[in-house]
């Protein structure tokens, strides 16, 4: 299991797509990273993701 709040590690994308566990995940990380110009990096995808709901 993946520690979220620790800032010092990297997930993978599998890895997320694991804690996730939806199958539009993948379609979702895809679409994100087309619109944001984004790499694999999975810390990158969720600060994306909190800076779009406001969250950070």
């Amino acid at each position: 299991m993946i520690d979220l709040q620790d800032k010092n590690i990297c997930s993978t994308m599998e890895e997320l797509g694991e804690y996730v566990r939806n199958p539009l995940f993948t379609q979702f990380c895809s679409e994100i990273k087309s619109v944001y110009k984004c790499g694999e990096n999975g810390v990158q995808l969720l600060r994306l993701i909190r800076i779009r709901r406001g969250e950070d």
